[in-house]
């Protein structure tokens, strides 16, 4: 797999007449290098995975109180080997420990400007990106600088070849990330980057705590388990008015008995009364 050669990230593009970055504003960075028309989500399944990995990913890392910018359909401004500047846009990528402000609305992230390359990428395959995805990408990918680049097939393999496929930047270079078949079919990898395994599950992305097994919940998950434990606090509450309808019941029961027991031993005591009067 081939890679580019890493060059140096702001002389080249001053040499070759191109503009600095880090000290431009948004505007400016826009209007010079508005971006570039790339295909997005093929369909909804495809669309439901990038959404899943943005969603899971802000909440996994908001519990750990971790500054990362998750993004997907970011466009990645960087310097090529020739100091031309260019742009790539994978489906979700991940950068750990910049200024928000830096990136802005548009999801343009300038590798200059911000002072390093997004940490994790993903693509997602689909026919019309796949062969970008194995052939063009990995080697992009790896000149910028990114940690880890990780590629997900639906469709178990019709497109990469493999299932699920991740590649670590080793001295520039792309190493394989051994993954693994479990007995179920599912296949599953680490990413060290992320602190997660990625796993490729009858054709759905998970993503899942390798200390505890736990598998991050999907929104539809989300929203079931909301809706069961709404369900399971009306089902306690009716029980508690039950159970309490009950013991008003009991109570008003005994305090039945009680008031007739009290009106029969009334009514003995005036019996009593009223024959030792006779007697007297």
């Amino acid at each position: 797999m081939a890679t580019l050669k890493t060059t140096s990230a702001a002389s080249p593009g001053r040499a070759n007449g191109q503009p600095d970055v880090r000290d431009m504003d948004r505007k400016t960075l826009i209007d010079l290098y508005p971006p570039k028309l790339e295909p997005m989500a093929q369909g909804m399944k495809h669309l439901l995975h990038i959404l899943f990995m943005v969603d899971a990913l802000n909440r996994w890392f908001k519990e750990l109180k971790r500054n990362a910018a998750v993004m997907a359909d970011c466009f990645i401004y960087y310097l090529d080997e020739d100091g031309v500047r260019r742009s790539i846009s994978p489906d979700v990528c991940v950068a750990f420990d910049v200024v928000p402000d830096m990136i802005d609305g548009d999801l343009s992230y300038f590798v200059e400007r911000i002072g390093k390359p997004p940490d994790f990428a993903l693509e997602v395959a689909s026919e019309s990106t796949a062969r970008n995805d194995l052939y063009r990408k990995p080697g992009i990918y790896a000149h910028i600088g990114i940690s880890q680049y990780w590629m997900f097939d639906t469709t178990g393999g019709d497109y990469y070849g493999l299932a699920l496929q991740g590649l670590r930047l080793v001295n520039g270079v792309y190493e394989p990330i051994e993954v693994e078949t479990l007995p179920d079919g599912s296949v599953r990898g680490h990413c060290d980057v992320l602190g997660l395994n990625i796993c490729w599950e009858n054709g759905d992305l998970r993503l899942q705590d390798p200390e505890t097994g736990q598998f991050i919940e999907t929104s539809e998950e989300l929203v079931e388990g909301r809706r069961r434990e709404a369900e399971a606090r009306r089902g306690a509450e009716r029980r508690l008015a039950e159970e309490r309808e009950a013991r008003r019941r009991e109570a008003e029961a005994r305090l039945r008995e009680a008031e007739a027991r009290e009106a029969e031993l009334a009514a003995l005591r005036e019996e009593v009364a009223r024959l030792r009067r006779q007697q007297g």
